[in-house]
């Protein structure tokens, strides 16, 4: 009986072969590529350009950067005002306390004679010298006082100082913009990535479970070793784990994406982009001098970096101004009722001037600002050290970065053609198994190979999307897509 049906297994089994042995695995590899074409491409899916675009438009980051650039362009023109002259206003009313007028000692008078002359014999009287003390005061004054030495040796170098620090803050909001675009796009590409290894994971899945069907009605009949059904049941549960895995990974990279796109639905976006279409070509001959230059020259992060030195040199100056002595033009108008300028004071308004020049020096701020001044001048020191090692830094990115796309661009071309040779030894493995000619030990190689290949051909053509968007990172260059408009804005 158990030859009986082992016969009528290799009857089926032969009549299939000839049917669709030959459509079998190649079918199987087109299906595959049509659930890519499926998936990638779609007219209203989400793209990498469109992903760094909203993830620029809900940036907290570049938002918090924005305001900085509002801060310092108001201490720019804070530091502006500092050219004009100091002009004051002051009003005041009081209400004096009462006093015992003071007696300037007794006077002579003559209270019947005319001014002029007294003649013989007139009245003299003796009478005490004694002035009003009045209960109040109403004075309106309005001052103006010129800084001579601080327009030499404090107002143009704090002014200088505020542009090169607000030149800094726009040149840090630049450098914030490039990396969270870059973001985005390194963020979506790894959600597409984790969605294509579902796919080959599922795919893997169903190989192997129709090779275990294939295997444990082989084994009924007789025609191969428990080792080989234990072989696929191994691969099958290895799959299995691939799916378990690659799932966990889409719903990270989907939640990484979504969080860093501010997304407001949870709804799983489609695939705009499609990752095996060639690239744009780059602006440069990949060789890293070249582009090492670029990204010294063009990176707005050294930009920034020379700026807040720049900033800290001129700060350092500033303070020059509270060693010497301050020089000032002032000059004022009062009018009061009394004005303290007439003696005696009277019930009146008056109107006085007063205008002159005023040195002084205080030998502690002197002091104070000496130190201060050393205490820049080592930060900006400092800062000039930051920016050789921000520029190594930058060397070694670009370099790495340039290097990277050059492997990635040898493993689309190496992982394509491992692909193809994949998927020939596959179908071709499969065509002898249904045979007789081939072992299921050969045909789960084929297939594990085959799944290996997927996955090596997925991560290339992403890793080369990801070096590109790197290297375009670490050389400064402006952003792709539609952000081109964007990248000179503040």
């Amino acid at each position: 009986m158990k030859t009986q049906r082992g016969l009528l297994y290799l009857l089926i089994v032969t009549a299939s072969t000839g049917a669709g042995a030959q459509s079998a695995p190649s079918s199987e590899a087109a299906s595959f590529a049509v659930e890519l074409d499926r998936l990638l491409g779609v007219p209203e899916g989400l793209t990498a350009d469109a992903a760094a675009e909203r993830a620029l438009a809900t940036s907290f980051e570049v938002e918090g950067r924005r305001d900085a650039v509002a801060a310092a362009e108001d201490q720019v023109t804070q530091a502006a005002v500092g050219y004009l002259p100091r002009i004051n206003l002051a009003a005041r009313a009081l209400r004096l306390s009462a006093i015992t007028p003071p007696l300037f000692g007794p006077l002579v008078v003559a209270p019947d004679s005319p001014e002029g002359p007294l003649a013989p014999g007139a009245l003299l009287v003796n009478t005490p010298a004694r002035f009003a003390a009045l209960r109040h005061q109403v004075a309106a004054e309005i001052s103006l006082a010129i800084p001579i030495s601080d327009y030499l040796l404090r107002i143009v170098q704090a002014h200088s100082a505020a542009r090169h620090s607000a030149e800094g803050a726009s040149l840090v909001l630049r450098a914030a913009r490039r990396q969270v675009a870059t973001s985005g796009r390194l963020a979506f590409y790894g959600w597409v990535r984790a969605r294509l290894q579902l796919v080959i994971a599922n795919a893997a899945v169903a190989q192997a479970k129709a090779h275990l069907a294939d295997v444990t009605q082989l084994l009924e009949v007789g025609r191969v070793p428990r080792a080989d059904a234990l072989r696929v049941e191994a691969q099958l549960a290895g799959a299995e784990l691939l799916r378990a895995r690659a799932l966990e990974a889409r719903a990270v990279q989907l939640q990484k994406l979504q969080t860093l796109l501010h997304a407001a639905s949870s709804q799983e976006p489609a695939i705009g982009e499609d990752v095996r279409a060639p690239l744009a070509p780059l602006p440069d001959a990949l060789e890293s001098g070249r582009w090492v230059d670029r990204g010294i020259d063009q990176r707005p992060e050294l930009r920034a970096l020379a700026a807040g030195t720049a900033s800290l040199v001129e700060q350092a100056r500033t303070l020059r101004a509270g060693i010497y002595p301050h020089l000032e033009a002032v000059g004022s108008v009062t009018t009061a009722n009394p004005n303290p300028r007439f003696f005696p004071p009277q019930d009146r308004y008056d109107t006085t001037w007063a205008l002159g020049l005023q040195l002084g020096w205080s030998p502690t701020e002197a002091w104070a600002s000496g130190a201060a001044r050393s205490a820049l001048e080592a930060q900006a020191r400092k800062a000039v050290a930051d920016e050789k090692q921000a520029r190594d830094a930058v060397r070694d990115e670009v370099v790495s970065a340039v290097e990277a796309l050059r492997s990635t661009e040898v493993a689309v071309e190496s992982s394509a053609r491992g692909l193809r040779s994949a998927e020939e030894s596959y179908r071709q493995r499969s065509e002898l198994y249904r045979n007789g000619r081939a072992t299921s030990v050969e045909l789960t190689d084929a297939e594990t190979a085959l799944t290996q290949a997927r996955l090596d051909s997925i991560d290339a053509l992403l890793d080369r999307r990801v070096a590109r968007a790197r290297l375009l990172q670490a050389a400064g260059e402006p952003v792709e897509g539609p952000l081109n408009a964007q990248e000179g804005e503040p």
